[in-house]
């Protein structure tokens, strides 16, 4: 009768592991753009940032497992770091992180300053890969 408990609960506590323990996986990262020179009357926030640029913005979608892999390991946060004071950015494109359970949106300016929830972060890695993937005439 031990035995059986024993593998009850061990059983249990694998289904529990495996089901809950999940890590979301990363399906695709959307980058939204606006080209650098554009000039706008009053900084763009990061809520204003779809219609202010309605019909001009350009995108890119990555959807490769190669480019995923290295895009959610540049998200990481030890790879943000938070900068000293807080300063609005003029919003000039999104990355979209899409995961299988929820979408993780960061708002960058012209310069590799990335705004989350309020918070101003530089991520040196990510603009790199960003300056790479917008093209020339774009910067």
């Amino acid at each position: 009768m031990n035995r059986i408990w024993t593998v009850c609960i061990f059983m249990t506590l694998i289904c529990v592991n495996t089901v809950f323990a999940q890590k979301a996986s990363l399906h695709s990262v959307k980058i939204e753009w606006e080209s650098f020179s554009t000039e706008s009357f009053r900084d763009v926030s990061c809520d204003d940032f779809e219609y202010s640029f309605l019909d001009t913005r350009k995108y890119c979608v990555i959807s490769k497992k190669p480019e995923l892999t290295r895009l959610s390991s540049l998200r990481i946060s030890k790879f943000f770091k938070t900068e000293k004071e807080f300063k609005s950015i003029d919003v000039r494109g999104k990355i979209i992180f899409s995961y299988s359970n929820s979408t993780v949106k960061y708002c960058f300016d012209q310069f590799g300053h990335f705004c989350y929830r309020g918070a101003l972060f530089n991520n040196k890695s990510l603009w790199a890969f960003i300056i790479n993937t917008i093209p020339k005439a774009d910067q």
